[in-house]
């Protein structure tokens, strides 16, 4: 059994791995585990988000990419008004990120942008995530038409356990329920009893039917059962692609 333990060392997350000889990661695992993902959620001031879309399309998107990110997805919120927004970008290690953030603020062109982007956004908050060893890879870029962008409040005592629950029974449950998570996201910088996750689905009605049908089962129930056990909240948003990430 992999076990999960989360060190915090000068408020940086590390993610250790108690396994046996033979079951020590491949330089692919290696590497994919030192990949970090750069979220924004982007709250657009009222009457902007034309505009908005508009200069990410234009201007944004290129500067990110030529800065070394690689766009895992960029949505905006299919219930509560479009105003609201996520971006994630993948990068290769905490390194890359820096370079990346430094190669923009001494880019004129992105100076140029971010005066026209500032008046457009009301808030913005970033956070660092990183996968662990044990999880699937990100899908990058992500393409699913409709998504469930996911978090689960773990009080910081619990984490462990959780995650022991999630890695050898809870995403298998999912997954053999129709359910298409990747995950779970854990902080890199950030508050750190936040987990996230995205579901991706073909529609709404494919995710309502879908919850539907675990409902009815026993795995429903087990899972559940150990949320309860672990969560002290879930907070959940629908999204859609933005427009200017659609082929």
């Amino acid at each position: 059994m992999k076990r999960t333990t989360i060190l915090s060392v000068f408020g940086v997350v590390f993610l250790t791995i108690g396994c046996a000889k033979s079951d020590a990661p491949g330089a692919e695992e290696a590497a994919a585990a030192k990949k970090v993902y750069g979220e924004w959620r982007i709250r657009l001031r009222p009457e902007s988000e034309a505009d908005y879309n508009k200069l990410i399309e234009e201007q944004g998107l290129a500067l990110y990419t030529e800065a070394g990110g690689r766009l895992m997805g960029w949505w905006h919120a299919y219930a509560g008004g479009p105003q609201e927004q996520v971006t994630i970008w993948e990068f290769d290690d905490i390194g890359a990120y820096r370079t990346a953030m430094s190669a923009l603020m001494k880019n004129d062109r992105y100076r140029q942008f971010d005066a026209l982007w500032r008046p457009l956004v009301d808030v913005v908050h970033n956070r660092l995530l990183r996968l662990p060893i044990e999880a699937e890879p990100a899908t990058v870029p992500e393409r699913a038409p409709f998504l469930i962008y996911e978090q689960h409040h773990v009080p910081y005592p619990r984490l462990n356990l959780y995650l022991d629950f999630m890695f050898e029974d809870g995403l298998e449950i999912l997954r053999r329920n129709g359910f298409r998570p990747t995950g779970p996201f854990l902080i890199n910088v950030g508050r750190w009893s936040d987990v996230t996750y995205v579901f991706r689905y073909t529609s709404p009605t494919e995710r309502e039917e879908l919850r539907a049908k675990f409902a009815e089962t026993a795995d429903a129930k087990d899972f559940t059962r150990n949320l309860r056990r672990y969560i002290a909240d879930i907070s959940t948003r629908m999204m859609v692609p933005a427009p200017f990430t659609i082929p």
